[in-house]
């Protein structure tokens, strides 16, 4: 005959204390983590639009500026937008006169600048940059 008796190993269930206070510290550990990585996550974020931010304006602002004749122009002021410009040009090549691709002189004296570029927008922020430049002036005043 077979015993349908339940065996007499003792079973027990549910947490002990030890293992609750395991549990909760791999918990804690594990949040502690994610925290310090969605935190260095959102001030990588962060650091990504001022920086894009920042491109934006040099793009706009160089954009604008190249349409200046720096040899004529050397430094000046404008506000576009809410944001305000202004721009030093220093002579970093001499001035000398002209040639076209086949070598031949044309009627302009050109000039390689340095161009310093300083920009505030509505709310302070402040940009500075530099680029290099070409400025031109023609020798003649049937040129255009």
């Amino acid at each position: 005959m077979i015993d349908m008796r339940p065996s007499r190993i003792s079973c027990y269930s549910g947490f002990s204390l030890l293992e609750a206070i395991v549990a909760l510290l791999l918990v804690t550990m594990l949040s502690m983590a994610s925290f310090s990585w969605i935190s260095n996550l959102l001030l990588s974020v962060g650091k990504l639009e001022e920086n894009a931010y920042t491109n934006q304006i040099k793009r706009n602002v160089s954009e604008f500026i190249s349409d200046v004749n720096v040899m004529t122009q050397p430094d000046g002021n404008r506000s576009l937008g809410g944001i305000d410009i202004s721009w030093t040009a220093n002579l970093i090549e001499p001035i000398q006169e002209g040639i076209n691709l086949r070598g031949d002189k044309t009627p302009f004296e050109v000039g390689l600048y340095r161009v310093s570029v300083n920009v505030e927008d509505m709310s302070g922020e402040r940009v500075r940059f530099e680029f290099i430049q070409v400025g031109y002036r023609a020798l003649s005043d049937d040129v255009f």
